[in-house]
């Protein structure tokens, strides 16, 4: 008997073993599978810098271009060598004479609510951006180049008679007033992505500004928004290729203070930083493996307002661009690797030769065209203009004041061409800075008087760099025009050289090949002699990634970031 009970009791053991174990087995499983369910999201923190004004495709000003080129997409999208590929669109052809293009839409692609993208989506969309009471900052660049689209802005045509049009759901089709060789890269730009009539009916003024009535179709879709923190973009399981989108989301935060920002990179809160304190780039270009450099399609400039004394003299505009030395506002202002600017159109983009649309130096770098020395100030001519316009050595020159957007490097550049004019032209120059969407809003109505701006290109042409000027640009802040338009509704003093520069521009539309450049070039001699800004140097994409945590983000030609192909290191 006592041998049985300890059998008894020995079995009894390793069935409670055996159960005990299957029960560990059990739970292990499951938490395992909740880890994996439940895993914190692939969150990549960039600093978007400026707070983020709107949004809308058809309307923004390009202050939402980072958020609207990542959670909207076009007929064609950008990819990360440069290249175009097929975005919404899964082909097109285009017509023997190049007038008309039309697009062939993929068919599953679906806007972030489920409903399909149609090509009555993309007709509405362009002909919002078209239409003048839709207030688009845009808007010239349909005007410019679509089939009526001028004469529809300015109420001539009806909306039917513009060349964009839906032949069915899947089959949009634009006609062109003539032959544009980049035209497929401007349907890559946020202005002419589609957007949804329904939604932008029924909420109105704001509606991407909300999650749950910001529907697109890009990778990513708006998760949140917190006015004067940050903006979150989350991955659109909707979108037709969401199984290669590899983050989660991307955490726009809104941190304009330079230093503060480099704090929060080096503590690694931000993994992606473009906003950089000027006195420590040298340091970080000796020591810092995460700075990043690229060549930009930027312009930084003077702006004068044309229309309002004593910048309505263009003795006073030429002096004050004669009296500022280039290379030291970069050297020892800047510090970020920018070039010494010579002309309006920057060194990257070409001519149809294949050269550099600049004359470059043996360094690479331009030389003097139109007066400016890249080099230094040419004080004695400065001097010469400033005293026949009547103000001998800044004798009787009125206080004026220069206006720039508020940020460490700006102010530096402010303080040397503040300190420039004083002692080249001996004129008092006071300097004032405000938020950039302040500043603009001040500039396009024409009330500011000498301001610091810059202009990026919105495509890999040279006439982006022009048709800002052009009469119907909200974004031709000089004020320079010769005829009034609606967009600019405080400028009523008219400047009749423009009108010779809008039909250099024109004819630059039309024609191809070398004599295409000439009109680019005769341009450029027109806006330059009339001086309504006058270029400073050209800007580098300078920006800070960790990459120790997040690999593969990259920018365009235009310098958007795309976050797409972005992937977190584990």
């Amino acid at each position: 008997m006592p041998e049985l009970a300890e059998r008894s009791i020995h079995m009894l053991t390793k069935k409670r073993f055996k159960l005990v174990a299957a029960i560990v087995l059990v739970f292990t499983a499951f938490f395992s599978q909740a880890a994996v369910a439940y895993a914190a999201p692939k969150v990549l923190v960039f600093n978007h810098g400026k707070e983020i004004k709107a949004w809308d495709p058809s309307i923004d000003d390009s202050g939402g271009s980072f958020v609207i080129g990542n959670i909207f997409e076009g007929l064609m999208k950008d990819t990360k060598d440069g290249k175009l590929a097929p975005g919404q669109a899964e082909k097109y052809t285009i017509s023997p004479d190049g007038l008309t293009y039309t697009f062939y839409l993929k068919p599953n692609i679906t806007w972030s609510d489920g409903k399909p993208v149609t090509a009555k989506d993309f007709e509405y969309a362009w002909l919002r951006l078209l239409d003048p009471k839709a207030g688009s900052e845009y808007s010239y660049m349909g005007t410019s180049y679509i089939k009526n689209a001028k004469a529809f802005f300015d109420g001539k045509a009806k909306a039917s008679e513009v060349g964009v049009k839906a032949l069915d759901d899947k089959t949009f089709q634009v006609v062109l007033e003539s032959k544009v060789p980049y035209f497929l890269n401007l349907t890559t730009f946020f202005s002419f992505m589609p957007v949804r009539k329904d939604i932008v009916e029924k909420y109105g003024d704001g509606w991407e500004k909300n999650p749950k009535t910001c529907i697109s179709n890009g990778p990513f879709v708006l998760e949140s928004y917190k006015i004067g923190d940050n903006l979150t973009i989350a991955k659109n399981p909707k979108y037709y290729d969401s199984k290669n989108v590899k983050i989660d989301k991307v955490k726009m935060v809104f941190v304009s203070d330079q230093t503060t920002a480099l704090n929060a990179f080096n503590a690694g809160d931000i993994h992606v930083n473009p906003e950089i304190p000027p006195a420590e780039i040298p340091r970080l270009i000796a020591e810092e493996p995460n700075l990043v450099f690229t060549p930009r399609m930027q312009t930084a400039y003077i702006i004068f307002n044309v229309d309002k004394p004593p910048f309505n003299d263009v003795r006073v505009r030429k002096a004050f661009a004669l009296a500022l030395n280039r290379k030291a506002i970069c050297e020892s202002a800047l510090k970020g690797g920018e070039t010494p600017a010579t002309g309006i159109v920057p060194p990257v983009l070409s001519l149809s030769t294949g050269e550099s649309f600049r004359t470059l130096g043996k360094n690479g770098k331009p030389t003097t065209e139109y007066g400016i020395d890249p080099n230094a100030a040419r004080v004695e001519e400065a001097q010469k203009l400033l005293a026949e316009a009547g103000y001998p050595n800044g004798k009787g020159f009125p206080k004026v004041t220069y206006t720039y957007v508020t940020r460490e490097s700006l102010k530096k550049m402010s303080e040397a061409i503040q300190e420039m004019l004083k002692n080249n032209l001996n004129v008092k120059v006071e300097l004032d800075n405000m938020e950039w969407q302040v500043l603009v809003d001040k500039r396009k109505r024409g009330d500011f008087i000498i301001s610091g701006g810059n202009w990026t290109g919105d495509y890999a042409d040279p006439m982006t760099f022009f048709d800002a000027y052009a009469t119907d640009s909200s974004w031709n802040e000089c004020q320079w025009r010769w005829k009034k338009s609606k967009v600019a509704p405080n400028d009523t003093v008219l400047n009749p050289e423009h009108k010779a520069f809008e039909q250099e521009i024109l004819m630059a539309q039309k024609t191809s090949g070398t004599t295409r450049d000439e009109h680019l070039k005769n341009a450029e001699k027109i806006l330059m002699d009339a001086t309504p800004v006058s270029p400073l140097y050209y800007g580098n994409f300078c920006y800070l990634v960790n990459q120790d945590k997040v690999r593969d983000v990259w920018m365009n030609k235009v310098g958007e970031y795309k976050f797409w192909d972005a992937e977190m290191v584990q």
